[in-house]
């Protein structure tokens, strides 16, 4: 049975954890698509204008990152536009605190994976790569959930 300690630090533990995903939204959300596509992001949006997935292929510049362009081809038939572009950037650079937090309670403890989801919250280069139509934020989100999947894999000896 818990004490009542133990689910108090748990709620206060929630409370902060839930304060650092919306410092994290609150940092990266305002002006998202203020400022017009530039290179890059254009280099990953036109080529998912095309018609056909096997068109954007063609396109894109960068073979490490087709998975991306393909993505935005579906997406964009949702919509355009610079903050729309930019969303699931930034949905992913909030998911990616709480998947450090996830992981670090689980190898580390809960002050440690407070803290460094709070770092992460205020990275600049976090923040400026969840305000970007880029490959960076889904891909960091990616690897510390599979960190996350791989350590609950061995707890669970799977």
């Amino acid at each position: 049975m818990e004490t009542s300690s133990k689910r108090l630090n748990a709620g206060l533990s929630l409370a902060i954890l839930l304060a650092i995903l919306g410092l994290g939204l609150w940092v990266r959300l305002p002006g998202l698509g203020r400022e017009s596509l530039w290179g890059d992001e254009i280099n990953l949006a036109y080529p998912a204008l095309q018609p056909t997935v096997s068109e954007t292929m063609e396109l894109v510049q960068k073979p490490h990152s087709v998975g991306y362009p393909v993505f935005l081809h579906y997406w964009m038939k949702a919509g355009t536009g610079e903050t729309f572009l930019r969303l699931p950037s930034l949905a992913c650079g909030v998911l990616s605190l709480l998947l450090l937090y996830l992981f670090l309670d689980r190898v580390g403890s809960r002050r440690v994976a407070l803290t460094a989801a709070f770092f992460l919250a205020l990275s600049p280069a976090h923040v400026r790569f969840s305000r970007e139509v880029a490959a960076y934020s889904p891909q960091i989100a990616v690897l510390i959930g599979a960190a996350l999947f791989w350590i609950r894999a061995l707890e669970g000896n799977r």
